[in-house]
């Protein structure tokens, strides 16, 4: 594959290791504006944590820590960070290239405890309804084989579904993206999945998860671990 084609199907990718143990790895931003592809790859300039609730890009490494607050015992730490790039489907899928960037900082926290902000947690709720979300859960159970015993909370990341058609028009199905919360202990993550009513042909059927992540055009989200304080947002 020539090097422009490349161009629309790669991410930078950013792998964090926490006093020489691996943490997580996040994704900073699609590389798929190919006449600043060469810039974004070679400046990383982007503020880790704004002192808002709103998410911007380079926040992605600040949250990552975040999920994993029990490591960041106060003190010193040490956290290497490396960066390179990943195709996301074709050739050289999920090949791991050398990387473009490493380095390391030192990490000082404090005596405190860290302090979560609700934009540092869960995707937002957008609607209240509370039979949805009980449907929802429901469905969840019913889907995993292990009925999901750690499924905690649903929230509804939408304000309405989407009604799916086939090419001549027919309604096949009313799909809705949502987030699941997990809880095991002290651990919290979330993973989102898209939900979905089957017509067939009279009536919509009852709630289900689908097998698919995507409604049209639109992929679900990747979920991620967060910190267990973010629970006291959820209401």
């Amino acid at each position: 594959m020539k090097k422009s084609g490349f161009d629309g199907v790669t991410k930078l990718i950013t792998i964090l290791y926490l006093d020489g143990e691996y943490i997580d790895e996040v994704a900073i931003e699609d590389l798929n504006d190919r006449e600043r592809s060469g810039q974004r790859l070679l400046t990383m300039r982007l503020p880790l944590n704004d002192g808002t609730d709103e998410f911007y890009r380079g926040e992605s490494v600040y949250r990552a820590l975040l999920g994993h607050q029990e490591k960041l015992t106060p003190g010193k730490h040490k956290i290497r960070i490396e960066q390179f790039p990943l195709t996301s489907y074709g050739l050289g899928h999920r090949v791991k290239f050398k990387p473009m960037a490493v380095g390391e900082i030192e990490l000082i926290v404090p005596a405190t405890d860290i302090k979560v902000s609700e934009g540092d947690c869960l995707p937002a709720k957008k609607l209240n309804d509370p039979k949805l979300e009980t449907e929802a859960m429901k469905a969840v159970k019913s889907y995993f084989k292990d009925g999901a015993p750690n499924a905690y909370k649903i929230i509804l990341t939408e304000n309405d579904m989407t009604v799916v058609r086939d090419e001549y028009g027919n309604i096949i199905r009313k799909a809705f993206f949502a987030t699941v919360v997990y809880k095991k202990g002290n651990e919290v993550w979330y993973e989102n999945h898209v939900f979905e009513k089957m017509w067939d042909g009279l009536e919509y059927l009852p709630l289900r998860v689908s097998s698919s992540k995507t409604i049209g055009d639109y992929t679900a989200k990747e979920g991620r671990k967060v910190n267990a304080a973010c629970l006291k947002y959820l209401k």
